[in-house]
């Protein structure tokens, strides 16, 4: 295929999450007879294997980091020799820097996280780079298009472009003896782990029938987690890092999700599509997926003790169960398709060509 748009995909995360999720599905849905995307990442990024049959190119002095002076050097130069049409970054500042310096007509910004804007000078240090820079910016939700205009990201530059997931048609229905609930997201300090612990102690006083919760996921607080579980003798189990994540929500009942903040959670789209009710903190980016009482619970930020009542109330109640994950499948479908996701960001792909 020749004469294909050449797009470089640039992320710094060394982890999977919410902006490796949102790549693997734009390398897996673009349409390669128009486009032909070449991925740079760090070197030991978990991602490398996850590309498909795309390029890969690996970057010294960009893993973790928004921004570093060498890492902005590096990627300029393996931008001027690909020579790309657009460049879109992952929350990568040395990204968007590079390639305004080198001229690229297309630059594409994607934000997958809420920033706290409240402390003053790093507030005025974003809305001065984000004067200088020009970026067409991605909000993948209402949230975090509020937040980039806090940022001073002009609201005619960002387009509302929600995370989109793939329809899946294959369930189980296995009834299992001792009911699951589980808590898919990376061991770190933002996904709220240890409010999960806290909950689940209070579930063990209350709910005396057996049950299982199982934490998915790795990173930095594994040993610090496994060490609270142990010492307050929890029926929590860690799975590490799972390839065939659809085989967990599978055979999970309910899904819980206690992050401190979430820009838009692909753990609770996911779960919805594989009919599962969720139970989460009311936070942006989770509020705008659940319907609560409809297709889960949302709960005020750390009460443990209501999000424990719906975890037995959810328990106790198979119909419930069953209802909810019904409901939250149809609002997947309607609102969050990988067909409108992938439709948008090719559009934006196109707009300066």
């Amino acid at each position: 295929m020749k004469n294909r748009i050449k797009v470089i995909e640039i992320i710094s995360d060394t982890n999977f999450g919410g902006a490796g999720q949102y790549l693997k599905s734009i390398v897996e849905e673009i349409d390669r007879e128009i486009f032909e995307p070449i991925i740079i990442m760090p070197f030991d990024s978990v991602l490398r294997d996850m590309m498909g049959n795309s390029k890969v190119e690996y970057c010294r002095a960009i893993n973790e980091k928004s921004f570093s002076l060498k890492g902005m050097i590096n990627l300029y130069k393996i931008m001027k020799r690909i020579k790309p049409c657009v460049v879109h970054t992952h929350g990568s500042l040395s990204g968007r820097l590079a390639a305004q310096i080198l001229g690229v007509k297309n630059i594409v910004y994607t934000k997958h996280t809420l920033s706290d804007n409240n402390i003053g000078w790093k507030r005025q240090l974003k809305i001065i780079l984000n004067k200088m820079l020009r970026a067409n910016v991605i909000a993948i939700s209402k949230s975090v298009k509020l937040n980039l205009i806090e940022e001073g990201i002009k609201e005619t530059n960002i387009r509302m472009i929600y995370n989109g997931i793939r329809i899946i048609e294959t369930f189980d229905t296995e009834t299992r003896l001792i009911p699951i609930i589980t808590l898919v997201g990376r061991l770190e300090p933002i996904k709220g782990h240890r409010h999960m612990i806290e909950i689940t102690r209070r579930l063990t006083e209350c709910h005396r029938e057996n049950f299982e919760i199982k934490f998915v996921g790795s990173g930095s607080l594994e040993p610090t987690l496994k060490k609270l579980v142990s010492d307050y003798g929890l029926p929590i189990t860690f799975s590490g890092h799972v390839d065939s994540i659809g085989q967990i929500y599978e055979t999970s009942d309910i899904i819980v999700n206690t992050s401190d903040s979430e820009a838009l959670s692909y753990a609770t789209l996911e779960a919805m599509m594989y009919k599962k009710p969720v139970v989460a903190f009311d936070i942006p980016g989770i509020n705008e997926v659940i319907e609560n009482g409809k297709t889960g619970f949302l709960v005020d930020y750390k009460d443990y003790d209501l999000f424990t009542e719906y975890l037995v109330r959810l328990l106790k109640d198979s119909t419930l169960r069953r209802n909810m994950g019904e409901s939250g499948r149809q609002r997947v479908i309607d609102k969050f398709s990988i067909e409108e996701m992938i439709n948008g960001i090719e559009t934006l792909y196109m707009e300066e060509l």
